[in-house]
C-alpha cells in the first residue's frame, strides 16, 4: 500500500481484531493523553482521514504495509 494521507500524522493507538477477524477496531477515548491533541484538533464539519499502517513480514522490504484510506465527516 501507499500512504494515502498527508501529515499532520496522530497515532490513535494500536487496533483490536473484532470476533470476526475481519474488522479492526480502535477505541477512541479523548482522555488518553495520546489521543487527547487528535481529539482537540476536530472540529464540527471538519473532515478527517484515516489509514492504517500494519505489520506486514510476509510481504519482504519493509516489513510493514498500509490500508486505503478512509475519510470522516464530523457531525456538528
Amino acid at each position: 500500500g501507499q500512504l494515502c494521507i498527508k501529515g499532520p500524522h496522530y497515532r490513535l493507538g494500536p487496533p483490536q481484531l473484532s470476533s470476526s477477524e475481519r474488522e479492526l477496531i480502535v477505541q477512541l477515548d479523548s482522555s488518553l493523553p495520546q489521543q487527547s491533541f487528535a481529539f482537540s484538533q476536530i472540529t464540527p464539519g471538519s473532515t478527517w482521514n484515516f489509514q492504517l499502517w500494519y505489520r506486514d513480514v510476509p510481504a519482504g522490504g519493509a516489513g510493514y504495509n498500509l490500508s486505503s484510506a478512509l475519510g470522516l465527516t464530523f457531525a456538528p
